[in-house]
């Protein structure tokens, strides 16, 4: 599959990011970084941060579905059901409301978010929450920066 070259800079920007992760070391030995991430990208589940010297501070990438078994596949249902956090790196809590800001505003508020934290439960899921204590387990995570404001997501304070 071929990317445009702005897609493709990106990714080479926040690589250092993403193969902070095993799922994604393993996805770019087999040479397919590109496509997967192009999956987030072409659906508008991505959001990063990049300084102007192009050095990445921060990545974040979501999967919106209806059914909870929707997770373990790439299944794109937006309608408000369940938003699951595949992805979160952040070098600091300005940068992680960042990234919650633009995806979270742009999707709005999800009934479930599960985030893959690297903490499972005994069943193998990733943790999960109502929005209320996503929101809650936010505002903690960055310091208070992300408030709870008149729109369904999360708001600069």
């Amino acid at each position: 599959m071929s990317h445009s070259l702005e897609f493709v800079f990106l990714v080479d920007v926040l690589k250092p990011l993403l193969l902070q992760r095993e799922f994604f070391r393993k996805v770019d030995e087999k040479g397919q970084l590109y496509d997967l991430l192009a999956w987030y990208w072409n659906r508008e589940l991505m959001s990063w941060s990049v300084d102007e010297t192009q050095v990445a501070h921060g990545v974040c990438l979501i999967r919106l579905f209806r059914e909870l078994p929707s997770f373990l596949s790439y299944v794109h249902d937006p309608c408000g059901e369940f938003v699951f956090i595949e992805l979160l790196s952040a070098d600091t809590p300005n940068v992680m409301q960042e990234l919650f800001e633009q995806l979270f505003i742009r999707h709005g508020e999800q009934k479930v978010v599960l985030w893959d934290r690297g903490e499972r439960t005994e069943n193998g899921t990733p943790r999960m929450y109502t929005w209320s204590q996503f929101m809650k387990l936010a505002r903690r995570l960055t310091y208070g920066l992300i408030q709870k404001g008149e729109t369904n997501g999360p708001v600069r304070r």
